[in-house]
């Protein structure tokens, strides 16, 4: 099974990364777990990352902020976000003046759309089972051109799962818990 996200997939702030999710729900199916998410990452290379593996077995994606972006240079993959930077970030210039003048929440919604459209079209055309989980309790969901070609139920980790408000931080080992339970029920 292939788990795709951000830090909350990862396990951030876990004592043992057999306590994510990810983990717990691999161990009840008695599957492998292939959890290839990463911390601080965008829902572009969420979804990058999720289909590029050519997976042939079911995918739990777990989008995470609309906010966090990702662009390409002669680098490679860079991500501008609005998160504070522990170290020094490049185009930091071009990250302040994107975030200024060009991005706003039906900007970050469609691109989150987009690459949820992208994803579903993956598993249909490879007929892939798959489970699609948002991290964020802030965002608004609202509909625009890319949201309307979407068909996957979009569960809210803290508000469909865990059933309150988010906090701040990332769920704890309980929490984990809770969330590979939901999961069972609906893989």
């Amino acid at each position: 099974m292939i788990f795709s996200g951000c830090s909350i997939t990862w396990g951030d702030e876990l004592e043992n990364k057999e306590d994510r999710y990810s983990a717990v729900l691999a161990n009840k199916l008695n599957t492998s777990e292939n959890n290839i998410s990463l911390c601080g990452i965008s829902n572009d290379a969420i979804v990058r990352r999720a289909v590029s593996c050519k997976p042939n077995e079911p995918i739990i994606l777990q989008l995470t902020v609309p906010s966090r972006i990702e662009y390409f240079t002669e680098h490679g993959p860079q991500k501008f976000s609005v998160q504070r930077q522990m170290k020094p970030v490049p185009y930091r210039r071009e990250m302040r003046n994107f975030y200024m003048e060009f991005n706003n929440e039906q900007h970050q919604m469609e691109n989150l759309f987009k690459n949820l459209f992208a994803f579903e079209q993956f598993c249909y055309a490879n007929n892939l089972k798959h489970v699609v989980l948002f991290a964020d309790c802030d965002a608004k969901l609202h509909q625009g051109h890319w949201s309307s070609l979407c068909r996957s139920k979009i569960w809210n980790i803290w508000k469909d799962i865990l059933c309150y408000e988010h906090r701040g931080g990332h769920p704890n080992k309980e929490e984990h818990k809770r969330i590979a339970e939901f999961l069972l029920e609906i893989v």
